[in-house]
């Protein structure tokens, strides 16, 4: 079927118009028809070209696959009930990513083209990448670290430890995670105070520089420890992290170290 460009202009006048999302249309075999400016200027292509513009000048074969899939789909069920997100390849060899939905376009009761809306979302997926990226470093870095780290939350309950620190201090990871700091059995009572004030001050904004403390294994030795602590946010939520470096145990508590 012959594609009416007036009339389907004229039908989504104020998308092709007023819409800040890409706007196209494109038949069943993913050959494009029409696009808004917003459209043509982002993927880099003139309006005189877009009879030769294809989704396969657009996307590679995986993605291709699946949105042949989603498109059986649709011929099927007369609808799209979710969006998709497609890695766009411009004309000048850039990335875009786009979350898009299609609208059925029909003649006599068929659907024989597509029109398509598609947000920008590419700055909010590099974002998303950086932060995954970022994520399994730090990850890397928490599982291997040679030094004991806890992570706890504003409340002051520990969230998680990594595996030095059962090592490092005996303990089962029960007897840590899920527990708050003044409740660990790792701090001397004598100690609580200091640390809890210490814990005030790094929440309240202030930055605390190294400080020596003394932990209490489970086997009942004393380790002396280095402590640092920092302020760091997770999807806007912000928590501490705890290091901990041992260098010397004391036979006799808090008079001698080794």
């Amino acid at each position: 079927m012959e594609y009416n460009k007036e009339e389907i202009r004229e039908q989504f006048k104020y998308l092709f118009e007023y819409s800040l999302d890409f706007i196209f249309v494109h038949d069943l075999k993913g050959n494009f028809l029409d696009a808004n400016e917003i459209a043509l200027t982002a993927l880099g292509y003139e309006r005189e070209e877009i009879p030769n513009l294809s989704f396969m000048n657009l996307i590679d074969e995986a993605q291709l696959k699946r949105s042949f899939e989603r498109l059986n789909r649709l011929l099927k069920e007369g609808r799209h009930d979710t969006q998709a997100e497609y890695k766009i390849i411009t004309k000048d060899g850039n990335l875009l990513y786009l979350e898009t939905y299609s609208i059925p376009l029909r003649k006599e009761g068929k659907i024989y083209a597509l029109l398509g809306i598609g947000k920008n979302i590419t700055e909010r997926k590099i974002t998303e990448l950086y932060l995954k990226e970022s994520e399994e470093k730090f990850r890397t870095l928490y599982e291997n670290s040679p030094f004991a780290i806890l992570l706890i939350d504003l409340k002051g309950i520990v969230l998680d430890c990594n595996p030095i620190t059962i090592k490092m201090f005996g303990y089962d990871k029960k007897e840590i995670v899920g527990k708050e700091i003044r409740n660990l059995e790792a701090i001397r009572p004598e100690d609580l105070p200091i640390l809890l004030n210490l814990f005030k001050k790094l929440i309240g904004g202030e930055k605390l520089q190294r400080v020596e403390i003394q932990l209490k294994k489970k086997d009942g030795s004393i380790r002396w420890a280095y402590m640092q602590a920092i302020i760091f946010e997770i999807d806007g939520e912000k928590f501490v992290q705890a290091i901990l470096h041992e260098y010397g145990e004391s036979t006799i508590i808090g008079q001698t170290k080794s």
